[in-house]
């Protein structure tokens, strides 16, 4: 399933998850901190819900953890990988449900965290898992990670 708005085509999609990364937030930082920041716009929808958040919101170390779970997970049909960050906008939890390939999505999403808390439970297969992994190592061949400590997250 694609789909598509005024950002084009998502760079990650999961199901009814998708996820458009825009850049850096400080293109010019070189640090650990500031300059892993990436301005996205996530958004999820199913069953009559809509739900989109955007800003600097996901960090590009987020991106590193997530591929590296999302790996293992899909090569041992086992275990848990989380997309998340410091910012409790966007949280995404992919949870292998066992040898035969079925997975839960947990996406935790919302645009305003005082006031708000939208939950999206979805079921997929291992064979999504491929294209999200491929879009996590797009995101870092494009934004890579800075500073080497960071790296070893």
């Amino acid at each position: 399933m694609s789909t598509s708005s005024a950002f084009g085509p998502p760079t990650i999609q999961l199901d009814a998850l998708v996820i458009w990364v825009h850049g850096y937030q400080f293109p010019e930082a070189t640090d650990a901190w500031d300059g892993n920041w990436l301005r996205v716009t996530a958004r999820c929808a199913a069953s009559g819900a809509t739900v989109e958040v955007a800003g600097a919101i996901l960090d590009t170390v987020s991106f590193l953890r997530f591929q590296r779970e999302l790996v293992t997970v899909y090569e041992r049909l086992q275990g848990l990988a989380t997309l998340e960050s410091h910012e409790p906008e966007l949280k995404v939890k992919v949870r292998a449900l066992g040898a035969t390939g079925q997975m839960e999505v947990r996406v935790e999403i919302t645009p305003d965290q005082l006031n708000q808390d939208h939950r999206f439970t979805l079921g997929v297969d291992q064979s999504y898992l491929p294209d999200v992994i491929r879009g996590c190592e797009q995101v870092l061949a494009r934004y890579p990670v800075r500073d080497a400590a960071a790296r070893g997250a």
